[in-house]
Parts: structure tokens; C-alpha cells; sequence
């Protein structure tokens, strides 16, 4: 009846991610199954797709999290869906890591559940890096393409001649 997707096309963001609505299931959750997207801990604002698949645009249609510890919605107001086929819904994750469901509720924000969309929230985990820079010609541009993550002009330049290897 319902369904969800990216909030935003392009490359990947953590406030837009791609909910797995392949076919979910987890066996430390036998009882839950269906779509199930991953946000951070004390996220500001994670963005999801709703799509209204089998349902009229007139059906007045709720979001309810299970647990507003873990997360809220915040926009739209009060959880109530627009009169329209998709739309964007925000939400914000709590400080403690775990799992919520975002039900979408028929009628009124305690009706029947239509749908689901379980939210799995994990502690952020900070990473060091240590970033090495390959010094061979050409790749080092192309290792710099890498590294970057986005466009990095390539510069106009020959390779050098032998004579400069040499000393």
C-alpha cells in the first residue's frame, strides 16, 4: 500500500540514505520484516521518500514512531501526510543506539497500521585515518581523485623526462 525511497538523488549522504526495501529480515528480530533504513546517533535531520503506492492521495495517513527516544518525527507537523503520491519526512535519532519503526497509521495517529519502516539507529564510530599519497606519475592525480571525493581538475602538465628521474 505504501512504500519508501531515497530522499534525494545523487551521490550518497548520510542525511539521505537508501532504504533496503528488497525484503529485510534479522534473527535477532524474527517478528520484524519489511523496509529498514540506518541513521547515526543524534542525527539533526535524516530524510526518507514516502510513497503512497495503493492508496488515494484523500486517505488521511499518520507517522507514528514506536519509540520517540530513538526517534522523532519532525517534519511533517504532527506526522500528518500531505494529499499527495510522494513526499519527504523528516526525523531525528536520540542519543542511544537501537531499533524503532516508523508506522504509517490510516485515519488517525492511533489507527490501523498500513505500513513500516523499521529505522535501525547506530552509534556514530569515528575512524583515524592516515591518508598515504602513491608518488608515481601519472596516478598520483588519480589517487588524488580518490582521496578527495569529489571532481579534482586534472592539471595540464607532461610527464618528466628522463633526465629530471635521474637526478
Amino acid at each position: 500500500m505504501v512504500g519508501f525511497g531515497r530522499a534525494k538523488t545523487g551521490a550518497p549522504h548520510m542525511d539521505f540514505p537508501d532504504p533496503d526495501d528488497i525484503g529485510f529480515t534479522d534473527d535477532a528480530h524474527n517478528a520484524e520484516n519489511g523496509p529498514i533504513v540506518n541513521a547515526i546517533t543524534r542525527a539533526a535531520g535524516t530524510q526518507v521518500r514516502f510513497h503512497r503506492m495503493e492508496i488515494s492521495t484523500a486517505a488521511r495517513l499518520y507517522l507514528v514512531s514506536t519509540d520517540t527516544a530513538l526517534v522523532r518525527i519532525t517534519h511533517p507537523a504532527h506526522g500528518l501526510l500531505g494529499s499527495v503520491r510522494s513526499q519527504n519526512f523528516t526525523f531525528v535519532t536520540g542519543p542511544n543506539p537501537g531499533r524503532a519503526a516508523i508506522e504509517v497509521h490510516y485515519h488517525w495517529p492511533d489507527g490501523p497500521v498500513i505500513g513500516r519502516l523499521y529505522v535501525q539507529v547506530n552509534q556514530r564510530v569515528n575512524i583515524r585515518l592516515r591518508l598515504h599519497l602513491v608518488t608515481t606519475w601519472p596516478d598520483t592525480v588519480t589517487a588524488l581523485y580518490f582521496l578527495a571525493a569529489r571532481p579534482i581538475p586534472r592539471p595540464i602538465a607532461t610527464p618528466p623526462c628522463a633526465a629530471c628521474l635521474t637526478s
